[in-house]
């Protein structure tokens, strides 16, 4: 057992190649041979999006190095004579042209933050001779808006609004913008944002013309790259800051991620997927009111996957699971204890485990439709909530729909 453990201690870190890049992690070998395949992924989407691509030699590479921890990133960035700044998970360093970063607190923001690190370091050599742009806003707006995706294994969209995320953008912008920040010295550059609202002004100039960017923003993006300093130029493209205020926030209102989690932790695999995973339960719920919520739950061996039907707190929520042998409950956490409600057999399909399932609230009451005509309930509960849930198990699903 010693001479196993001397062997993995010298093992030292997994180095992954890719056609476009090599990274070097800390992490376990399987998640850097993952990494690699969203790195690849990322370029060609990168390429697609700035319309240009970094120059590289024969056998060259775009360099990134994944830590475990804060201190170890640190130190890696004073080696290569860079200062590690303060609050941030990871550093593009322009000197050696290397994206640095370290473990997040969830799998979702591990990959955004990758994927945040090497846009700056993608656009920085494709588009700005290596150079930050002067305005933070669009400098980490980029970044934070591409950073964010949907990744389902094969496929990569950056640039997604996540179905649910711990760190909520859209949410923490939006309560900024109804706050005290100066918008016009953030635009103008003389006030730094917060990163989420980084990611709305970003994500809405980029976007907000039903997917694509609002006029004269290709324009502006253009001169940020060459060098150009914040102006007044950004209001006689988008109208005077109390306007565009009005206008930011109507967008935003729409923007908002439709879930909102109680108990981590998420991963974002689509449009209309998401997965869940957890030692013990994890659960988000709709955030806004819904009558009905349908999916399609793809259950694993063990453990359990299903919807949450009520919630007034961490400790007074119900759920209804079912497992991949068939059986299903409902259960009331409440008072630090568990209360069986219902019991049954459901339906599982197919050989993935699959069961579709329809929650239902009508008149105060939830019911819960599977295949085959079975129902559980209904149940009068306190603040009704409609969501997912997941008990000591990894659940992928799948064509969500709600009303």
């Amino acid at each position: 057992m010693l001479l196993a453990l001397l062997l993995c201690m010298a093992s030292g870190p997994e180095t992954v190649e890719t056609e476009h890049y090599r990274l070097v992690s800390e992490g376990p070998r399987a998640e850097a041979e993952e990494f690699g395949r969203v790195l690849e992924a990322a370029h060609a989407r990168f390429a697609s999006y700035f319309k240009a691509a970094p120059k590289l030699g024969k056998g060259e590479r775009l360099q990134v190095r994944f830590f475990e921890t804060r201190e170890a990133w640190a130190a890696a960035l004073r080696e290569a004579k860079a200062t590690p700044p303060d609050g941030a998970g990871g550093y593009y360093w322009t000197e050696d042209r290397t994206a640095y970063l370290y473990r997040q607190p969830t799998r979702l923001f591990t990959r955004a933050l990758l994927l945040h690190e090497t846009t700056h370091q993608f656009h920085f050599l494709s588009r700005t001779r290596n150079r930050e742009p002067q305005a933070y806003w669009y400098k980490e707006g980029v970044a934070e808006c591409l950073g964010w995706s949907h990744w389902d294994g094969t496929e990569l969209l950056i640039g997604a609004l996540p179905l649910v995320s711990l760190e909520d953008y859209p949410a923490k912008a939006l309560e900024d913008l109804r706050g005290s920040v100066d918008l016009e010295a953030v635009v103008e550059g003389r006030a730094e944002p917060s990163r989420p609202l980084a990611w709305a002004i970003y994500r809405h100039l980029s976007t907000g013309n039903a997917g694509k960017p609002l006029r004269g923003f290709e324009r502006i993006a253009d001169k940020l790259d060459n060098g150009a300093k914040p102006s007044s130029i950004f209001w006689k493209s988008f109208g005077q800051p109390a306007a565009y205020r009005k206008a930011l926030i109507a967008w935003l209102e729409k923007e908002q991620q439709p879930f909102v989690p109680l108990f981590v932790e998420w991963d974002s695999l689509g449009a209309d997927r998401v997965r869940g995973f957890s030692g013990g339960m994890a659960t988000c719920r709709l955030r806004a009111k819904a009558t009905t919520l349908a999916v399609t739950i793809q259950l694993p061996e063990r453990g359990w996957g299903g919807g949450l039907i009520h919630a007034t707190g961490p400790e007074d929520y119900t759920v209804f699971l079912v497992d991949r042998a068939g059986h299903g409950r409902v259960s009331r956490r409440r008072a630090g204890a568990w209360e069986n409600i219902e019991q049954g057999t459901v339906p599982v399909a197919g050989e993935d485990g699959s069961v579709r399932l329809e929650m239902t609230l009508k008149d105060g009451s939830v019911r819960v439709g599977l295949d085959g005509g079975v129902t559980f309930g209904p149940w009068e509960l306190p603040d009704p909530a409609l969501g997912l849930a997941v008990d000591g198990a990894d659940v992928v699903f799948r064509d969500l729909a709600w009303r």
